[in-house]
């Protein structure tokens, strides 16, 4: 399995998120990577994420946002 290229990482969370990944689950916290395909999710709490082409997307609580594309 090919290791994607990171779009980018969380750059502020507060309270509870999460970074879907395939099967995975990955704990929401300050610098954990984002890739495409990845979906980003929170409860109650807020999370930015910082893509490195210095674009952000903050995310209010109880919100899905799935990465399907990410070009650069």
């Amino acid at each position: 399995m090919a290791v994607a290229d990171d779009a980018g990482q969380i750059g502020k969370i507060k309270g509870s998120g999460v970074i879907e990944r395939g099967m995975d689950v990955v704990v929401g916290a300050k610098d954990v990577a984002v890739q495409s395909m990845d979906t980003a999710v929170t409860a109650r709490g807020t999370m930015q994420i910082d893509f490195i082409d210095d674009t952000r997307v903050d995310l209010t609580e109880h919100s899905r946002l799935l990465i399907d594309e990410f070009v650069y």
